[in-house]
């Protein structure tokens, strides 16, 4: 067996294993990091006092298959306001059946992958919420920039609109209404997220 077929065959050997590195490399998963993201819900009480709120714990990933899934600790939101936490978590959200809240949808990863750094696309996506038992889709526009090639920041262009009809959490805001003491609070609730995956 001569040296040069010898050479051609590790040669081959050789790019074979760097395309499936290199395939292992641009189709790596996404991973969600929780310190540097964001979401944010407002609600406004009496028709006219909008009070801003957010969740602490935010799990999630950008997956090979361009699946994206980002899931929210319920017991994890904060008001600013201890009984308020805690009457959320138990009377609206009711985190002892229901301890979570998924929202998914679909990203093209070539795509992301090819996207260079600096730069930012905007995508039209439907954002498929799961809550309390329920779930709802929401056409949403997000902005998806790679800031470095390990980092991507998806973060929604606008506020999106959840009903809170729409998850039967009616009767939850019903009685948060009344141990407050409150004439109103809305049922319609803006949502805004900045979401930032490491590679």
């Amino acid at each position: 067996m001569s040296r040069s077929f010898i050479g051609n065959i590790y040669y081959k050997l050789g790019t074979v294993v760097f395309a499936c590195l290199f395939s292992t490399m641009v189709n790596a998963q996404w991973v969600l990091d929780n310190d540097k993201s964001s979401l944010y819900f407002i609600s406004i009480k009496k028709d006219a006092i909008g009070e801003v709120h957010h969740f602490k714990k935010l799990t999630g990933e950008l997956s090979p298959n361009n699946s994206v899934t980002v899931t929210i600790a319920l017991n994890s939101v904060e008001t600013l306001i201890p009984i308020r936490n805690e009457r959320m978590q138990s009377m609206l959200f009711n985190t002892d059946k229901f301890p979570s809240a998924t929202i998914s949808t679909m990203i093209n990863v070539e795509e992301i992958d090819a996207l260079p750094v600096g730069k930012t696309t905007l995508k039209k996506v439907d954002l498929m919420i799961s809550l309390h038992g329920e779930a709802h889709t929401y056409s949403s526009d997000i902005e998806i920039t790679k800031t470095d090639e390990a980092t991507l920041i998806a973060s929604t262009v606008a506020p999106i609109i959840v009903n809170a009809a729409d998850f039967k959490l009616l009767e939850g805001i019903e009685a948060l209404r009344k141990i407050a003491g409150l004439p109103s609070i809305a049922s319609a609730v803006p949502v805004t997220a900045k979401l930032v995956f490491k590679q």
